[in-house]
């Protein structure tokens, strides 16, 4: 056997396209062995114009991964980043670092088992606010956002970017205190959980539930617009523009609320050797508040749609009609993006 080290510089770079953020490109450089030990570096820096929800954003990442955190189990991602963008109402501008330690756990007994304990520090400016939004916590001004995210995951999928069968699972609950030295506070948890079969040869049913909940404490009386939940869209609820099943603000634009509660069945199959098909039904809702989550909130949309199969996932064309239309919305929505919804 003859072995021969890869090269531990890498250029990477791509281009894609989702009805959020329009057409979107980004471009990465880095060295994957910086100090022999296996801890990489790189600079990323990503851009996109044309979206539904995002109308121009640019981002720029500085990431860092470091192996077995001296000599233990743990592995710590770093990531330092500054992003702008124009969303629906306001222009948003954020600055931070977010730290992630990572390890297998019981490793020997549960296969895909995965703590992380993730330490985010965020700067927060809004800035040309609609003066008509009814979102009046929205306001011209900073916020600084420092918080603490326990998570869990059990991954037994066969493939993570286009799974046949297997599970996933993932809990977490971030915590923004003013202990920790941000300005706000508040609890916000997330429960995923993903099927999928391979009972009838080469196809696969794929079912996804998500419950999410959060909630303001304190002095603070509303979470930050960009950390609330949001529904409706490519990988949420088709049938529906992208972000609009939930509260709107007084000029129609998604004003994102603090539940949300989603379930996806579809089933995939085989067309002609790298093309595939689908048929799916979504429902879900997004509330003001957690008391507000109740079934008549729900809204439910199915279609079909095709699958151009890649080595890093499939490109997706979905037709969803929605079955409980938005007032003044189409029932029947186009969806394109890269990647599976779930």
């Amino acid at each position: 056997v003859s072995l021969r080290e890869r090269k531990p510089w890498h250029l990477d770079f791509g281009v894609g396209y989702s009805d959020a953020d329009g057409a979107r490109a980004f471009v990465e450089i880095g060295h994957d062995n910086v100090f022999g030990n296996g801890t990489s570096l790189s600079i990323r820096q990503r851009g996109s114009a044309g979206g539904d929800v995002t109308s121009l954003a640019e981002r720029t990442d500085v990431l860092g991964r470091v192996p077995f955190m001296l000599g233990t189990p743990w592995w710590l991602d770093v990531d330092i980043f500054q992003q702008m963008s124009r969303q629906l109402g306001y222009d948003l501008r954020q600055y931070g670092v977010w730290l992630d330690g990572h390890r297998e756990l019981f490793a020997d007994r549960i296969r895909g088992l995965r703590g992380n304990l993730r330490y985010r520090i965020e700067s927060v400016r809004y800035s040309n606010v609609d003066p008509t939004l009814l979102t009046v916590d929205v306001e011209p001004g900073h916020q600084l956002i420092i918080s603490l995210t326990p998570m869990l995951t059990l991954d037994r999928r066969d493939e993570p970017l286009d799974p046949t069968r297997g599970s996933f699972h993932q809990i977490s609950v971030e915590t923004g205190a003013r202990f920790l030295g941000g300005d706000v506070q508040f609890v916000k948890g997330l429960l995923e959980t993903r099927w999928f079969f391979d009972w009838v040869p080469k196809t696969v049913i794929a079912a996804a539930g998500r419950l999410g909940l959060a909630a303001p404490y304190g002095s603070t009386t509303a979470l930050a617009i960009q950390d609330r939940f949001y529904a409706g869209g490519a990988t949420t609820i088709r049938g529906y523009p992208e972000d609009r099943v939930g509260p709107l603000d007084a000029r129609s634009n998604p004003a994102g609320g603090n539940a949300t509660a989603i379930l996806n069945l579809e089933w995939r199959f085989p067309l002609y050797r790298w093309l595939g098909g689908a048929v799916f039904v979504d429902s879900g809702a997004v509330t003001p508040e957690i008391v507000d989550l109740r079934l008549g909130a729900f809204r439910t949309g199915t279609g079909a749609g095709l699958r151009i199969k890649t080595p890093v996932g499939p490109i997706r064309f979905d037709v969803g009609y929605a079955l409980r239309p938005i007032p003044d919305e189409k029932r029947t929505q186009f969806h394109i993006t890269f990647g599976n919804p779930f």
